[in-house]
């Protein structure tokens, strides 16, 4: 394998890392304010995020989210780029 098809394949995973991220925080937390204004946090706002007054009662991604996230990410875009490739024949030659 040539180092483009290696470099674009690591770039894929990385784009689908932080999508990932954005697209979770966004469907699990629609309003990250309600937390400080006294709403009570779920098991999985309390299993992935933790709400400490350095970030304002917010909440922020902690480590079990950090690996999950990077996991997740990683997976699906090792999975769409060998999608790609095999889609485009080229690319794997």
């Amino acid at each position: 394998m040539n180092p483009y098809k290696k470099a674009s394949i690591v770039f894929v995973g990385i784009i689908f890392t932080f999508s990932t991220r954005f697209i979770l925080f966004g469907v699990l937390i629609p309003d990250e304010c309600a937390y400080h204004n006294g709403k009570e946090s779920g098991l999985i706002i309390n299993l992935f995020y933790e709400l400490t007054a350095s970030n304002g009662y917010h909440p922020a991604p902690n480590l079990l989210n950090n690996i999950v996230t990077f996991s997740l990410g990683t997976i699906l875009g090792f999975y769409f780029s060998f999608l790609l490739a095999l889609k485009n024949k080229k690319l794997l030659n």
